[in-house]
């Protein structure tokens, strides 16, 4: 990781302050965490000095006046809550109340106690209901933007683990089958008993080859006649089991199960056999492949790779040891399996 040196702090003489504090300075920041500590009694301070005024300076019509309570209260209800502003706006009644009992005729002209009265409780029921309003509607603002808030959250903690589980994957597939580490990374892969059909290939006199020729030219080559053979297996539907050299483990009907996995085991050794011959290469092609019930899973604890156990898999490596060049040899279960679609040598 990269890291920064501290710059060291500009020095500022006493006669010139620093650019910040004279626009920002110290006081505005302490007066309005003192309002934002004290938002309550300031709320209830306003609304006392209101109705004195409104007591005072306008003593014979108060009556247009009290539209003025609107706004401190409409102010509460979206800084404060709905349950605050409701207070606020019955503190202000009350209020108006006293004053109408007191002094009814500061409300209307040649009015009674009765009349104020009734003047102030439609006002007041006004004042509640807006205080009740705004203060629903704030709280659902608020909700909302935080549920929008949450949302956003988890759809970032969402894209950031699949962004993570796409380079998973990414990284399994450069190194085992797509089919594999999909099942891998779903929890589907399990050890289990299946009938499936199982391949070994190799080249012959590759050692020899290997021997007279550079690294470089003997690995371009393989990679040649391997990028021509992995096609046809994935066609196939083989799972690529590992490299042996210059020799390929290949299962067919796992770990995706297929009915005819001989047929495909063998009709995938054949088109094989036929790239090679065409592809004039220094070395030939020998196939061995074997049919029956083996035990497939993940092998490995640390490091896993999808495999197979069994007797079959030796079976299927000495079928391709004894095989002739150019042929593909089968054992008994497969040649049963693949009898009515293709000719066969015992």
């Amino acid at each position: 990781m990269a890291t920064m040196s501290d710059a060291d702090p500009p020095t500022t003489s006493s006669d010139s302050p620093d650019l910040p504090t004279v626009l920002t300075g110290t006081w505005p920041d302490r007066l309005r965490n003192i309002f934002a500590r004290n938002l309550e009694p300031i709320f209830v301070i306003m609304i006392a000095l209101a109705v004195v005024a409104v007591f005072y300076l306008f003593p014979h019509n108060r009556t247009a006046f009290l539209n003025f309570f609107y706004l401190p209260v409409l102010a509460a209800a979206y800084f404060l809550g709905k349950r605050k502003a409701m207070l606020g706006a019955t503190l202000s009644i009350l209020f108006m109340v006293l004053i109408a009992y007191f002094y009814p005729s500061s409300f209307i002209i040649e009015g009674d106690t009765v009349s104020a009265l009734l003047l102030i409780s439609i006002w007041g029921g006004f004042l509640i209901l807006s205080s009740a309003a705004v203060g629903s509607l704030h709280e659902k603002l608020v909700k909302g933007f935080e549920e929008t808030r949450q949302l956003l959250e988890e759809l970032k903690r969402s894209r950031h683990m699949e962004e993570m589980k796409e380079k998973v994957e990414k990284a399994l597939y450069a190194t085992m089958d797509p089919v594999v580490a999909k099942l891998a990374t779903e929890g589907k892969l399990r050890f289990e008993k299946r009938e499936i059909s199982i391949m070994f290939t190799d080249l012959t006199n590759f050692t020899a080859y290997s021997d007279r020729n550079r690294p470089d030219v003997v690995l371009e080559e393989l990679n040649s006649f391997l990028g021509q053979i992995e096609p046809v297996i994935d066609l196939f539907r083989g799972h690529i089991d590992k490299y042996i050299g210059d020799g390929v483990m290949v299962e067919f009907g796992a770990p995706v199960d297929y009915d005819r996995h001989a047929l495909l085991s063998v009709l995938a050794g054949l088109k094989m056999q036929e790239k090679v011959q065409k592809l004039n290469l220094p070395w030939k092609l020998r196939i061995g492949i074997a049919t029956g019930s083996t035990i497939v899973g993940m092998l490995g604890v640390r490091r896993q790779a999808y495999s197979a156990l069994g007797d079959r898999v030796n079976v299927a490596k000495r079928l391709e040891e004894i095989c002739l060049p150019d042929r593909v040899n089968i054992d008994e279960p497969t040649f049963k399996a693949v009898e009515p679609f293709v000719v066969v040598t015992k």
